[in-house]
């Protein structure tokens, strides 16, 4: 290793060591704020070394090996002290009573180091300060389950210590439960005394001496049950109603309310049969002639991964519910074509999803498959929603001979969410797009984020693909490789868009400057003219193209998001010359009157000058009376003085001022005086950080 890598990666860790002990520092002096902060850089520069220096890390600072034993070649692997730093981070939400901050960076050590008992502990004490005992219960046996298979399977080497914390936690929790339960055995319900007895101090001596339990299934007629059980959620009828006693369990099995099923994440084999059982019974008491049961909705999150092949196979070919509204799944490891192989060779599996409207779907990608499911497995599907799994793996494998280009004139909506950290090759149905003129005959939504445009670009340039989507009234475009203004636009005189209502298009990074001045007004008129939702950010749009834009659907809109647009300048100060090149406040207030949501985060060189723009074009043509919601976030040069003034000329309802330092009196002062909300989170710095693929479902 030469001298000047040994020298950097010291440097590095010397930068960590150092804002790890200034972090520390403010938190004993109870500084938690600052704390927090600190500690969100340590964490974020940890992130920022590549897989070289953190294993030398490891291997020349810590003296462990390159990387931890239980991770496979190609994972991702972290600085050792980064569950630590997220640990400390939590314990400063918890001081601010930020709890699901501190449940966030707890899920987040769990997944950085299952094997490690800190995580586990530090996310059930929280649950525990919640009053979430059973969760806690969980947390605490899933970390000793993963510790104990880490021994065995992994020949993982632990502390005796590791286990013993939070074998100690777990039995203190389940002595707990034993001692609520002798005391609900032992106590007995004071009965309600007849309203014909007079109740004088010996009647009510009586009253206590003969007390005896009653239960309200004996004075409550069964329909009266049947709307006080539909007023609780499956999980509080499961955890809450069920465990009473036999007969309330027969009692409410036998209600049709179980309509609308929510199966919490990691959840285990055995717990999502029970569910589906119950489910089953109460259709079967029913409705006992059908084999096949019908159930409005059904989402299942994530499961442990060594249950997930059993869980999706006992879904499909074992539950006999035919799902009729919508269907929601999360899964690691299953793919498209594992799922597409089942409905093929099962009936039972096909009636299941036959009858479905809405299908969201998280799992690894198949290419090709995804098409094969859409056309002869979902004819009834109205809105579908596609997702990779985060832990996406090679199922990749092609059909052979596969030639299937069903009208599919029901599907509304379409929804394809991909990862903008990773790149996964062609865009699902991408063959559909290219030569599937009628297939998508109805669509109404298209959303496509975080996917490589490369293989659409190559196709003949007198064909846009956009052409083959004659209904849409809402087209989305997020994060996508080789995707800009230009590609989006080829042979722009095919688009007519009568019916667009939103349109959003957010570019990865922006290349070049876009004013718009190759296309027609005649064919940007026909894309544009109806549309009253227009996001651009993070576009590489100049003001001379938004103008242009504005100039043709202004009066329609209520909602513009422009910010974190490079290529629109404000002014910032009164001394510099405007050659057409700034942003005018005159003309989007006279051109949009009646915005209602005005997004202006993050923007180029936005500060108090730009805002007195703002305000004097207000008062000038006494706009934006409409105006309800107004974000001004990641702009520093902005002072709470002006905002006050802007305020005072027109009140908004919601004003978001996420990352700029405004004394807590002043948002008081505004929340008191001028709006209903106002957000400001300084812990949020840029748009990159919170901002970036709003547009994700999940």
């Amino acid at each position: 290793m030469s001298k000047t890598s040994a020298e950097d990666f010291n440097s590095n860790e010397r930068i960590i060591q150092r804002a790890t002990e200034v972090a520390n520092k403010q938190f004993k002096l109870k500084m938690y704020h600052e704390s927090i902060k600190l500690f969100t850089r340590a964490i974020e520069f940890s992130q920022t070394l590549d897989y070289s220096q953190i294993e030398k890390i490891r291997e020349k600072i810590y003296k462990v090996s390159k990387r931890p034993p239980y991770l496979q070649h190609g994972d991702t692997i972290y600085h050792p002290k980064l569950v630590s730093l997220y640990d400390s981070r939590a314990a400063g939400f918890l001081k601010l009573n930020k709890h699901q901050d501190a449940i966030n960076d707890s899920r987040e050590m769990i997944t950085i180091e299952p094997f490690s008992p800190k995580g586990y502990l530090r996310l059930g004490k929280i649950q525990e300060s919640l009053r979430n005992d059973r969760d806690a219960f969980k947390t605490y046996s899933e970390g000793i389950r993963f510790i104990e298979s880490g021994r065995k399977k992994l020949n993982l080497k632990f502390p005796p210590h590791y286990i013993e914390a939070l074998v100690a936690q777990r039995n203190r929790l389940k002595l707990k439960f034993l001692e609520m339960m002798q005391k609900k055995k032992e106590s007995k319900l004071i009965p309600i005394p007849e309203f014909n007895v007079p109740m004088t101090n010996e009647s009510h001596k009586t009253s206590f001496s003969r007390s005896s339990s009653r239960d309200p299934l004996d004075s409550l007629p069964i329909e009266i049950i049947d709307l006080i059980v539909r007023q609780l959620s499956f999980s509080q009828i499961i955890k809450q109603c069920l465990l009473v006693s036999q007969r309330w369990y027969d009692v409410i099995s036998s209600l049709s309310v179980f309509n609308n099923i929510v199966i919490k994440n990691n959840s285990r084999i055995n717990e999502v049969q029970n569910c589906m059982k119950l489910v089953l019974k109460s259709k079967q008491l029913n409705n006992p002639y059908n084999k096949f049961q019908t159930l409005n909705s059904l989402k299942i999150g994530y499961t442990t991964i060594s249950d997930e092949k059993f869980i999706f196979k006992y879904l499909f070919t074992k539950t006999f519910l035919k799902l009729i509204g919508s269907l929601d799944l999360q899964f690691h490891d299953i793919s498209i074509k594992q799922i597409v192989e089942l409905l093929q060779q099962s009936s039972d599996a096909r009636k299941v999803i036959s009858n479905l409207k809405s299908f969201k779907l998280q799992c690894v990608l198949s290419p090709t498959y995804e098409e094969i499911l859409l056309t002869s497995f979902l004819p009834n599907l109205q809105s579908l929603l596609l997702l990779p799994a985060y832990h996406q793996s090679n199922h990749y494998s092609i059909p052979k001979d596969y030639k299937a280009f069903n009208k599919l004139s029901n599907l509304k909506h379409l929804y394809i969410v991909g990862d903008i950290k990773k790149s996964h090759g062609n865009i699902p149905f991408q063959s559909f797009f290219m030569e599937g003129y009628k297939t998508f005959s109805n669509l109404q939504t298209l959303q496509i984020v975080g996917y490589n445009f490369d293989e659409i670009n190559r196709v003949s340039p007198n064909f846009n693909f956009l052409q083959n989507f004659p209904e849409l009234r809402q087209l989305i475009f997020e994060n996508n490789s080789n995707f800009t203004f230009r590609s989006l636009f080829k042979n722009i005189d095919l688009l007519e868009r009568s019916k667009l209502k939103l349109f959003a298009f957010r570019e990865r990074e922006i290349k070049y400057k876009e004013p718009l001045t190759i296309y027609e007004p005649i064919h940007l008129h026909n894309f544009f003219h109806t549309v009253s939702i227009l996001d651009l950010t993070g576009s590489c749009i100049t003001y001379h193209g938004l103008n242009k834009i504005l100039g043709i659907c202004g009066e329609n809109l209520t909602q513009l998001s422009i910010g974190f647009c490079a290529n629109l300048i404000f002014q910032r100060n009164p001394f510099i010359s405007n050659h057409g090149q700034f942003f005018d406040f005159d003309s989007l207030v006279t051109k949009c009157p009646n915005l209602i949501k005005l997004y202006l985060n993050q923007s180029t060189d936005f500060c108090d000058f730009s805002l007195t723009k703002l305000i004097s074009a207000i008062k000038t043509h006494d706009g934006l009376k409409f105006l309800k919601t107004l974000d001004l976030s990641f702009n520093s040069g902005l002072s709470g003085y002006l905002l006050l003034e802007l305020l005072k000329v027109r009140r908004i309802d919601h004003l978001i001022l996420h990352g700029i330092d405004i004394q807590l009196q002043t948002i008081n002062y505004m929340k008191t005086n001028y709006c209903e909300r106002v957000d400001c989170i300084l812990e949020k710095r840029n748009w990159r950080e919170y901002g970036v693929n709003s547009y994700d479902p999940f």
